[in-house]
């Protein structure tokens, strides 16, 4: 019964060694990439990448993603998980008996007076098993983080988040997806837009400012989009229906898109992102309405 409880204690203590020895064999494969990841959490609720050119906030973003995948590949290739062996090992090298690897051996010599001597032995190696404990590692972990950084960065990273109350959540986003479009220039699109109400309406044409919102045109109304860029710019009209055209090119070297507006539309101009957008209302359009300029009289040609 002893031996089987001695057993089952040895089993329970290499596996807690075999847990810490993985964490630590963890933490030296993929230290860099732990900090490098807090360090661009940080950097982004921290607002860093809004306050930069678009150029830049893309050019970095790009930075930590190509690090984080080097980090990552270099983490994976050092990482070598503990096997039995090596938590054997730190066990045992708690005590000169070496009491794990011990049991687990038999008396060469079947003797009565062997036999004897093996269990006198025994009964130490159970009590020597019973005062080794999982090892702390705390010498590797010293060597591997002397300022305590696995402590200090996740709280500083959470008092950041806490200072960025709200904010946070945006100014991730848009760190993770800055506008890539802008290192081609695309932050600089101008995009030019008009809406031609139906000739009947006798209405004016109505031109789209940046930034203008919940503009009510006739229904049927044509919108009309013009802008410059290397290649072809994509129309995205969203409402009941999703539709999509690529730019016409024109004489004049720009690009133009046109579409009829037939219900509540979401239109947006789309080359390495969105470039620019508006919401356009329709109003149903109302049946001629026919009347008289003056009240009807009898003319000359007229008979009662």
């Amino acid at each position: 019964m002893a031996q089987q409880d001695g057993l089952k204690t040895i089993a329970a203590k290499l596996a807690a060694t075999r847990r810490r020895l993985a964490l630590l064999a963890l933490g030296q494969a993929f230290w860099p990439l732990f900090v490098f990841v807090i360090l661009f959490f940080a950097m982004a609720l921290a607002g860093v990448f809004d306050r930069l050119p678009p150029q830049a906030g893309a050019v970095l973003t790009l930075l930590f993603l190509v690090g984080g995948i080097i980090f990552t590949l270099r983490g994976l290739r050092r990482y070598a998980p503990p096997g039995e062996d090596a938590a054997r090992r730190a066990l045992d090298a708690q005590s000169p008996l070496r009491p794990v690897t011990s049991l687990t051996d038999r008396p060469a010599d079947p003797s009565p007076g062997a036999q004897a001597l093996w269990v006198s032995h025994r009964e130490r190696l159970l009590a020597s098993l019973r005062h080794l404990r999982p090892p702390s590692l705390m010498k590797q972990w010293r060597r591997l983080d002397p300022y305590f950084l696995r402590f200090v960065l996740p709280l500083a990273l959470v008092g950041i988040a806490v200072l960025a109350a709200g904010e946070g959540p945006g100014r991730l986003a848009r760190a993770l997806s800055p506008d890539y479009g802008s290192l081609v220039g695309a932050d600089n699109m101008k995009v030019e837009a008009w809406v031609t109400p139906p000739d009947h309406t006798g209405r004016a044409p109505v031109f789209l400012k940046p930034g203008l919102a919940g503009v009510r045109v006739p229904q049927g109304s044509e919108v009309t989009l013009r802008t410059e860029a290397p290649t072809a710019p994509r129309l995205l009209m969203k409402g009941k229906h999703r539709r999509s055209k690529a730019f016409a090119a024109t004489p004049d070297g720009a690009w133009e898109a046109k579409a009829i507006l037939t219900e509540d539309t979401r239109v947006s101009v789309r080359w390495w992102g969105e470039r620019a957008a508006w919401t356009l209302l329709t109003s149903p359009d109302d049946p001629p309405l026919v009347q008289f300029v003056s009240a009807p009289s009898y003319g000359k040609l007229d008979k009662t």
